[in-house]
């Protein structure tokens, strides 16, 4: 016989009919009982062939068969495309000397060719006999259409197993042959593409969302530099009409004006920046901290102001280790404790107090100070970027500080709580993980 097709071999094997056969023994044993019945022949079986190999399961065995090629009857199907019937295999040149005839004594055979949706013969659907015989018309048309029964069967399972290949890779049909583990396998693969895609969904929901709190992000940036800019354009403007009358017409409240507007301006553009590194270290929230010695850091960073104010900062002997990124939760504080010695009135003494309870593995830490307080309505409003509750001029400031420490707490999977009484001061709260 002469070499059907170089991907033979290749294509058999994507049907995983051997595994099949081999983990059911049931498999189209229906298909084959209904070939004997309506030829009236004893002896029906399914071959596949590959280059080397004729692959048979028949009505009277559930095992499966291996032969060479070459010494098939069902090569001459597969070769021809078409339905073979051969009354007499004795007296038929390409059959009377091929050792299946002379040695099981197959006198009679039929074979309708197995052809997939491609047009390839994968195989055929053959009954035989001992004795002669001759089929009607009608016998052979019922044969094919068995044939093109058990054929649309084999494609399924191998769309099925293309399917599951193509979606997981790492699939391999000897590991899962019968078709019932294939349809588990495509059940369990459908149901993680469904949890994939619910992934992509709130991914796609979250980026959505970050792209329009970065469009009203940049409106405010905007907004807010644009101040300084335009105090310092038009202070500049009048300088320089000044100067055309002479430096006698020059004022040192100009410069003074277009100095604080600069430093104001760089002030914000600092904030902005520290805001957005905010915690996205890749240094990971692991490392320990150890808690009085991050606060006396705080104290060192903002020793001016509470030498100035007379401050006082008290905070528990016991403080223990916590674990997180040590700038980052050194910004938390010192935002925090910052706001507590700005936010105050002119006639007092600031008085900052941090508190820590354990709370399972966490502490729950507490930053009290006895401030100007803040109206309830404002406690969501005071965490986001630019919000200001009062002028720059009565409370210095850019509105980046506690936005900054929600973003540093969001990152770590905790938020910033606020209480406050107006008049009396505001406490500050929120979980930092034990070492």
């Amino acid at each position: 016989m002469h070499t059907i097709s170089e991907d033979q071999n290749k294509l058999i094997k994507s049907y995983g009919f051997i595994e099949e056969i081999m983990s059911n023994k049931s498999f189209l044993q229906d298909s084959i009982e209904l070939a004997s019945n309506i030829t009236g022949v004893p002896m029906s079986y399914i071959s596949l062939i590959d280059n080397d190999y004729q692959y048979v399961i028949s009505q009277h065995s559930t095992s499966l068969k291996t032969i060479d090629v070459t010494h098939s009857i069902c090569q001459y199907t597969v070769k021809d495309k078409t339905l073979l019937e051969i009354e007499d295999t004795h007296a038929d040149i390409k059959t009377q000397d091929l050792p299946v005839v002379l040695d099981e004594d197959i006198r009679f055979y039929c074979g309708a060719p197995l052809l997939n949706s491609e047009g390839n013969a994968i195989g055929a659907l053959c009954v035989v006999d001992s004795k002669t015989h001759s089929l009607t018309y009608m016998q052979k048309e019922a044969l094919a259409l068995v044939g093109k029964q058990i054929m649309t069967k084999l494609d399924q399972q191998r769309e099925l197993i293309k399917l599951i290949k193509n979606i997981n890779k790492n699939f391999e049909p000897s590991n899962c042959s019968d078709i019932n583990c294939l349809r588990s396998e495509l059940t369990h693969l459908h149901e993680a593409v469904v949890k994939q895609n619910q992934v992509i969904k709130n991914q796609k929901k979250q980026l959505q969302s970050i792209n329009n709190n970065l469009s009203t992000f940049a409106e405010m940036v905007a907004h807010d530099v644009k101040a300084p800019l335009r105090n310092i354009k038009g202070f500049l403007s009048i300088i320089e009409d000044k100067v055309k009358l002479g430096p006698d017409y020059l004022d040192q409240k100009y410069f003074e004006i277009i100095n604080a507007s600069t430093t104001n301006l760089e002030t914000l553009i600092d904030d902005i920046l520290i805001f957005t590194r905010a915690g996205s270290d890749v240094e990971e929230f692991n490392s320990s901290i150890d808690l009085r010695s991050l606060i006396n850091d705080v104290e060192i960073n903002l020793a001016n102001n509470i030498l100035t104010q007379q401050a006082q900062i008290t905070y528990p002997t016991d403080l223990l280790q916590v674990r997180g990124h040590r700038s980052s939760i050194l910004s938390l504080f010192q935002n925090i404790i910052s706001n507590g010695l700005k936010y105050q009135r002119e006639d007092s003494v600031p008085h900052i107090v941090i508190t820590a309870e354990q709370v399972d593995n966490r502490y729950l830490i507490s930053i009290s100070d006895n401030g100007i307080g803040i109206p309830k309505e404002y406690f969501k409003e005071i965490t986001k970027p630019f919000v200001r509750l009062h002028s720059s001029k009565a409370y210095p400031g850019t509105g980046f500080g506690l936005a900054t420490c929600k973003k540093i707490l969001n990152q770590m999977g905790t938020k910033l709580n606020v209480t406050s009484e107006l008049g009396k001061g505001s406490t500050f709260s929120f979980h930092l993980p034990l070492l």
